[in-house]
């Protein structure tokens, strides 16, 4: 008795019992009958051959049933490398070998050295040989002059050539691995602030000191941030390497296959704002990264400037994070890797030598 019960169950939900059977020759037909409830059931089951072209030159290919000579029909191309469309353009083409058509493939620039924007600005590019245009991604490089004594900042200076943008000397950062150095050591990279201004600094030079002030206030409250977020980080680094193991060692096996792929705290809108001015010219360029859920990324920045707004191209790839490095692998271009500290809503790559330090916008 159960065991009718359960088998008009199964059949109440759609799952008959029998043999499906050809019925008919030539035909592909499929019928089942259920033993329990006598429902039929019909389905449609080709006995395909091989894909065949079905001539030379073409890509039509062509397969057949051998029970109805029904035929199901395709188009299978054998594509070639990408090669250019044009000698000056970067767009490019590939080619089918057997039948000649074509199809668009991503475009390909040939990056050059990188090279100024402005005659006035340190903000570098790269153009590309074929057509011209220039990367989205950029670079700052200063050409510092000398160092210079300057009673104004009561210490050593020095100034691009080509901005006007100021620096002080970097201050020794006390790591842990320096707590047990000498109080008395002295910084040998720290140049020496001897000269006297009045043979260094000229009139015009002490009127863009003057300009510059504010920008320097700026960038000194930011290298502030950014040294007591790298004190942090290694104050905090041996505990939390410690606490590492300790679950490590307590899980096993498992805890290691159950560790997320990505670093889900890096997950979100995240801004660099760099500002620079000096003859007479400021801008503001905020750079954005977004870093998505689903492993992928996006990049773009927004200038202002005394000239107006400009804002570039995004461009897109996939993210991952390992070891505390972030791998940004770009659309049609190579790998980049950075290494990278997290404290709050702040976002710190100590390696880099520009945009090192990131804040969180949501």
């Amino acid at each position: 008795m159960w065991k009718n019960l359960l088998n008009k169950g199964k059949c109440l939900v759609g799952l008959h019992q029998g043999e499906w059977t050809f019925p008919r020759d030539h035909d592909c037909t499929t019928v089942r009958v259920c033993t329990q409830c006598g429902v039929e059931n019909q389905k449609i089951e080709h006995t395909w051959s091989g894909w065949d072209y079905v001539a030379e030159l073409r890509c039509d290919q062509q397969r057949s049933c051998s029970r109805c000579q029904g035929t199901e029909p395709r188009v299978v191309h054998l594509w070639q490398d990408p090669v250019w469309r044009f000698p000056d353009r970067c767009d490019r083409m590939q080619m089918c070998s057997r039948c000649n058509a074509e199809k668009d493939a991503p475009a390909k620039h040939t990056w050059a050295e990188w090279e100024y924007l402005s005659p006035n600005n340190c903000t570098q590019a790269q153009r590309c040989e074929r057509c011209g245009s220039m990367s989205n991604q950029q670079r700052t490089e200063h050409l510092w002059g000398e160092w210079q004594h300057s009673e104004v900042h009561g210490g050593a200076v020095r100034v691009c050539r080509r901005c006007g943008e100021l620096t002080l000397p970097e201050q020794p950062q006390v790591t842990p691995s320096s707590t047990n150095a000498s109080a008395n050591h002295v910084n040998t990279a720290r140049p020496p602030a001897t000269v006297a201004q009045s043979n260094t600094l000229s009139p015009e030079r002490a009127e863009k000191f003057k300009q510059l002030r504010s920008m320097l206030d700026q960038h000194s409250e930011m290298q502030n941030t950014m040294s007591k977020i790298f004190h942090t980080i290694h104050e905090n680094a041996e505990t939390t390497l410690t606490e590492i193991a300790s679950k490590a060692a307590g899980s096993g096996s498992d805890a290691c296959s159950q560790q997320p792929e990505q670093d889900t705290r890096l997950i979100g809108h995240w801004r660099f704002t760099d500002m620079t001015s000096g003859g007479g010219f400021s801008q503001t360029t905020d750079y954005h990264r977004m870093l998505k859920f689903d492993g992928t990324f996006s990049e773009w920045n927004h200038s202002c400037s005394s000239f107006g707004e400009q804002r570039s191209q995004p461009e897109a790839g996939r993210w991952r994070s390992a070891s505390q490095n972030l791998y940004l692998q770009y659309d049609g271009s190579g790998e980049v890797v950075l290494e990278y500290y997290l404290e709050n809503s702040s976002l710190f790559f100590p390696s880099a030598t520009h945009q090192r330090l990131w804040e969180r916008v949501r």
